[in-house]
């Protein structure tokens, strides 16, 4: 049994999530919201409706749709071999485990288990033009005794793997903007002059993941090493300004 307060606390979570449009289930949280909505006196109703209705959320909205989001999630932390068509940098059929699903400035991503290279990734879901479970006779030996070895394992990867580890400066609306959009093993630090120090480590697979994330800063951020990540993070200003140059003279 809820009470009146935790009611009202679970239909203000629920109204924060209305900006999530793309979930993996078949109601969106409008329609879970209408329902649960329904089952409440018309006293409570007015009174939710009364509360709501001076309350703003300006959620970050899902930016990326997924056709493959609902069984992505439902092969999340089976002992199952999900075969996917991954189309990014250039297109891949790959034999994934899946252990879990991250929601990131508006993007869904999953951490996944390459069988065939034995190394884990990070995915964007979007990138997943279709997917299918391999049926357990055909498919590659479960690389993990169980769930928790499977954790095990990605903390170990996150820790031993061949990582990039890079540094940025970041002014005080760039210190904002990653209090509200931090990303994956991320830290920040506050310096003597007034700026703030960003440092992490990615694996370079991931790498046009970080580089689509610093260009999210503007004039927020500035990339100080290493090389590889400041000549990627340059690359990609230089083709943007190109873009913008080639738009202006059509």
């Amino acid at each position: 049994y809820f009470n009146d307060e935790e009611v009202t606390a679970i239909m203000f979570a629920i109204q924060a999530l209305q900006n999530l449009t793309a979930t993996p289930f078949d109601k969106s949280y409008r329609q879970i919201y209408d329902k649960l909505l329904a089952v409440l006196s018309l006293q409570q109703q007015e009174e939710l409706r009364h509360k709501l209705a001076h309350v703003v959320y300006h959620s970050i909205p899902s930016v990326a749709a997924s056709s493959c989001l609902k069984e992505i999630f439902s092969a999340a932390g089976k002992r199952s071999i999900l075969q996917i068509r991954y189309q990014q940098q250039e297109q891949e059929i790959l034999s994934i485990y899946i252990h879990e699903l991250f929601f990131q400035a508006g993007v869904w991503y999953f951490h996944g288990y390459d069988v065939q290279k034995k190394c884990w990734r990070i995915f964007r879901c979007d990138c997943v033009e279709s997917c299918q479970t391999v049926a357990p006779e055909k498919a590659p030996a479960f690389p993990f005794a169980d769930e928790d070895d499977a954790a095990v394992s990605l903390k170990d990867a996150e820790t031993v793997q061949e990582t990039l580890s890079f540094a940025c400066q970041l002014t005080s609306a760039g210190r904002e903007h990653f209090l509200k959009n931090d990303f994956y093993h991320m830290q920040m630090q506050p310096q003597p002059d007034g700026t703030f120090l960003l440092t992490g480590a990615i694996n370079p697979v991931d790498l046009p993941y970080l580089i689509d994330y610093f260009l999210s800063f503007g004039r927020g951020l500035k990339v100080l090493t290493p090389t590889p990540v400041v000549d990627a993070y340059q690359k990609a200003l230089r083709e943007m300004l190109a873009e913008s140059v080639n738009d202006f003279h059509r």
